[in-house]
């Protein structure tokens, strides 16, 4: 298995590296991915895939997450 970061935006779809599980079942893992597309990331979410070596199978996705961070010093796009 293998998780990534999946960003839509002003510079449109860009899938981040993925990042291999290779751990059991119920187990836990911590990833640093920095979505710099030059633009505004207008949604996100993340991908688990089902690999067979290097060749990804399948993925399914969490649901989609939206910016609710604090953009100080810029006006409010909604």
């Amino acid at each position: 298995m293998a998780v990534r970061l999946v960003t839509d935006g002003d510079a449109g779809t860009a899938r981040f590296r993925l990042r291999r599980v290779a751990t059991g079942s119920g187990t836990a893992g911590q990833w640093y991915t920095y979505a710099v597309q030059g633009g505004w990331i207008g949604r996100a979410c993340i991908e688990l895939c089902q690999m067979e070596g290097t060749t990804v199978l399948r993925c399914v996705r969490s649901s989609m997450m939206y910016p609710a961070y604090a953009d100080s010093g810029n006006a409010d796009p909604f």
